[in-house]
């Protein structure tokens, strides 16, 4: 199962794969999305047993064996440096049904290229320009006949327009083809690899059909083409021509496809891990246990120990780094799910998919409020929880879109579905949820450590600074003693409720985060 949508958005995966691949081409960033989204087994053998292990395997083998290796890694940078010429994506022409997964078009799923190939007329288009040439010639010796040339030089002119667009788009396509073909071809050409023994197969199929999309040297002269273009109709031929081929090498293309794709971006990733300052490989595990982990987004990252069976609630200061505990735990699953490594010292993770809910928002336009895209989002993750496949639930202040009590009491009853089946991994400020969940989720506080590590420990967090940051925030300091004042009041509400009955005072509402 993939990731969806808003769990993309809410780890910053966007972010992470510029960060790890700021200059790669298309290809290569097709299949790091596609992996991120649909975890290793997106590059598995289809016959595999587990093709999540399987995935993960190869990929392992292939950037270990770079690492390794710096000529092997020079020899595939090069073979794959056409790659980055090639400006569009050629997925949607391949994998015409695209989902969410793939790079620049969102998928990878199997069906006939997009677009028509050729209309009925097209096989005589030759005839157009015969007539043109011989009414225009014949005009020379009987006038009248240039009516029939006006009408063949206007009907070639029609046929430019209206073919105009489509001809330039689907020109980058296929230059984008012999860019991928040419790598196939050039990866197939190192030598004394089994790393590379993929390729050989079709290596000889994808230069042929690479020389047969190109257009011939005449066509490629600037002055040439524009005759030939204009009054042949070579640039129009060219683009039937080529969409057939296309069809009828469907196969070919989409195993050269994934191959290159996924050679490309391991030789990225490769690059990528040559320069981070800790990564590990992943061991496959139905627990979480990452050692001092840290995010590669954050340009001083704080490393975090966190070893859980099942879930947890995660309490801590505002600023604390709740949120981004979150985030590193979310990405680094999802790395060693989709490339078999983390950014920590150690790790063992599950190769479960992961579902995020950290940053609902409500949208005006379509007229819901924030607690509705809460509800909503909430509904989604019951149903993904009511799945066969184990799923590892990342939240962050569910249902603070509504007030304390209700908030507690239907976050309550979610969480605890989630968590039957579930790794569920969840941070508020209401930790009165952290006792009525106590039977389904550890409760651990983030604290900062001497040496400026960041701590887990057991328990909930010990002090709230809300109202001590009015302070900081620079509010004045009649505010920050009123506030004190009111919390003291709501405090006394919580610990001593019929209070009100016995001295005739008027307490407040519970508080939010105690």
């Amino acid at each position: 199962m993939g990731i969806d949508d808003q769990t993309w958005n809410d780890l910053l995966l966007d972010q992470y794969c510029e960060h790890i691949a700021p200059q790669a081409s298309p290809f290569a960033r097709g299949s790091l999305r596609r992996r991120l989204r649909l975890g290793a087994a997106a590059t598995a053998p289809l016959a595999a047993a587990d093709a999540a292990a399987a995935g993960i395997a190869v990929t392992r083998q292939r950037i270990q064996a770079l690492l390794a290796d710096g000529t092997l890694n020079a020899a595939v940078s090069a073979a794959c440096r056409p790659l980055s010429e090639g400006t569009t994506s050629v997925a949607p022409h391949l994998f015409a049904a695209a989902s969410s997964a793939a790079c620049a078009p969102p998928g990878d799923v199997s069906s006939a290229p997009a677009g028509d190939l050729a209309p009925r007329w097209a096989p005589h288009l030759w005839l157009l320009p015969v007539v043109f040439l011989l009414t225009a010639i014949s005009g020379l010796f009987w006038w009248p006949l240039w009516t029939v040339t006006l009408s063949a030089w206007l009907l070639l002119m029609a046929l430019q327009v209206a073919y105009h667009g489509r001809m330039q788009m689907w020109q980058s396509v296929v230059h984008s083809l012999q860019a991928m073909l040419h790598a196939h071809a050039s990866l197939a050409a190192i030598q004394d690899t089994p790393l590379l023994a993929p390729f050989h197969p079709a290596a000889s199929e994808a230069a042929k059909l690479r020389r047969q999309l190109a257009r011939t040297v005449l066509a490629r002269l600037p002055l040439a083409s524009e005759y030939l273009d204009w009054i042949l109709l070579d640039n129009l031929k060219h683009y039937f021509r080529t969409r057939r081929l296309v069809a009828a090498n469907t196969g070919l293309l989409r195993d050269s496809y994934h191959l290159v794709s996924d050679m490309d971006a391991d030789h990225t990733l490769a690059s990528h891990l040559q320069a981070a300052s800790t990564f590990c490989w992943a061991r496959q595990a139905g627990t979480i246990d990452l050692q001092q982990v840290v995010h590669p987004l954050l340009g001083s990252p704080q490393p975090l120990t966190i070893a859980l069976e099942n879930g947890a609630f995660i309490s801590g200061q505002n600023g604390s780094g709740k949120s981004t505990l979150l985030r590193t735990i979310g990405l680094n699953l999802l790395t060693a799910r989709a490339f078999g490594f983390c950014y920590a010292r150690s790790a063992s993770a599950p190769l479960t998919p992961v579902c995020a809910s950290m940053k609902s928002e409500d949208a005006l336009q379509q007229g819901e409020s924030l607690y509705l895209a809460e509800l909503r989002r909430a509904k989604e993750m019951l149903a993904i929880a009511d799945s066969s496949q184990r799923t590892v639930f990342l939240i962050d202040e569910i249902f603070r879109g509504t007030n304390h009590l209700e908030s507690v009491s239907a976050g309550a009853a979610v969480l605890h579905a989630l968590a039957a089946k579930n790794i569920v991994l969840v941070s508020s400020h209401n930790l009165v949820l952290a006792s009525l969940l106590a039977d389904r989720l550890q409760a651990l506080r983030v604290e900062a450590g001497e040496d400026g590590e960041l701590l887990l420990e057991p328990g909930v967090m010990r002090r709230t600074n809300g109202i001590a940051l009015l302070r900081h925030g620079g509010f004045d300091p009649a505010i920050e003693a009123h506030a004190q004042q009111v919390y003291g009041l709501l405090s006394r509400e919580i610990s001593q409720p019929d209070a009100r009955a016995t001295d005739g005072s008027e307490p407040a509402p519970a508080p939010c985060d105690v």
